[in-house]
Formats: C-alpha cells, structure tokens, sequence
C-alpha cells in the first residue's frame, strides 16, 4: 500500500475503482453483522448482542464495531498502526461508524492506551479524530499501563484477562458520567473491558458505551 492509496484509494479488497476505502460489495463482505459483538460465537439479527450476553452485560453497553479482523481489513489496520505516515481515520469516520454512534448519548470520549512502548497510540488518534467530526467533544487520557514481558498475542483468553486486570491504573478521576470508549482492535475484549471496569469502579452509575474499529470472529 502506497502513501497515496490512503489519500484517493482504488477498493483496497478488490482493486475496483472507487473513492472509499471498501467498495459497497466488500464492505458488505467485511461488515460486523450477524454475530454478537461481546461474545464473537452467537448469531443476532441486530448486530448487537446475543440474548446469553444481554443477560450478563453490566461494564459497556452499547458495544459497536465496523468491520471483522480479517483479510484486507486486517492488513490495512496493521499498516496503519506499523507504516503509515498517518492514519486516514476520516475515511472511516465519513463512511463506516455505526448509526449507534450518536455524540448526544455521551459526554466525553476515552481510549484504551497502545501497548509495547507505541509512540503513536491509533486508539488516542482515533478518538480525537471522532471528537473532531462531533464538534470537540473532550476526550481524555484516562489510563496509564504497566509495561509486562509476555505479549498479548501469545496468551490465551484467561491468561490474558488475568495480565489485563493488572495493567491498567487510572491515571485521572473521570470527570464524567456518560463515556465513549474506543480501541482500533478488539480480539478478547480483555483490554476494552479492564478499561471500562476502571471506569465504572471510580463512578459506580456511569454509562458506557464502546466502539471498536474492527472485532476479531473467533475469541483466542
């Protein structure tokens, strides 16, 4: 992928011309829909969660994803978190958020923190791009992480929740209580849901929704 491809881009799935990212037919390939977006197993005809998850969510709801983690979708993300000169979040912005998205239903925008020293965080980036397209809603730097030695990517799901529930701290109180809390990928949910715990703990009747940029189908 050139520089270019992010400024005017051909489909970058299929090559067709186009003036998006994903042309209509492969954005509807790699659309998050048909699966629940907290468990990634169990079919729902919103797109929102299953009836299992219903019953048990408590830390974020409503959760939202754009795309699944997979094919192009999964290299143009790891593109733009490892080359890119800059990320095009504005063609994700102007194209593919969620209708659930609606900045009234929130007061202030958090991000979960890159891990493995990042200078750049894409998670930071893209949340001051969508407070940005919503008239500067604030957004702030919620929480610090601990350095660890084993990456996440090599863990399991229980060992990664495990490292995850002692990662995170938060750095400042938050200030309020309707948030909007975003992350470019969310595999197990393990860092999205140990932010959003921290949250809740410091201001026990916030709300929180989520938004992820693409959501993996299988759990690790």
């Amino acid at each position: 992928m050139a520089w270019y491809d992010s400024l005017l881009p051909d489909c970058q799935a299929c090559s067709k011309k186009t003036w998006k990212l994903y042309c209509d037919s492969c954005f509807k390939k790699f659309q998050f829909q048909r699966l629940c977006v907290y468990c990634a197993q169990n079919s729902t005809a919103d797109s929102s969660s299953c009836i299992e998850c219903k019953n048990l969510i408590s830390l974020v709801e409503p959760l939202s994803a754009s795309f699944f983690y997979e094919g192009p979708v999964a290299e143009w993300i790891k593109y733009l978190k490892t080359s890119a000169p800059f990320r095009p979040w504005a063609e994700l912005t102007s194209c593919y958020l969620p209708q659930v998205l609606d900045p009234g239903k929130f007061e202030a925008i958090a991000f979960v923190p890159s891990s493995r020293g990042r200078r750049c965080s894409p998670s930071e980036e893209l949340a001051r791009h969508l407070s940005r397209t919503w008239n500067n809603k604030p957004v702030f730097e919620l929480f610090s992480r601990k350095k660890f030695l084993k990456n996440q990517a090599e863990m399991n799901l229980k060992d990664r929740q495990f490292i995850v529930s002692k990662t995170f701290e938060l750095k400042i109180r938050p200030a309020f209580h309707r948030w909007l809390l975003v992350d470019d990928i969310m595999t197990t949910g393990a860092s999205l849901f140990g932010c959003a715990r921290l949250i809740r703990e410091a201001v026990p009747d916030c709300r929180i929704q989520a938004y992820v940029v693409a959501r993996q189908k299988k759990l690790l």
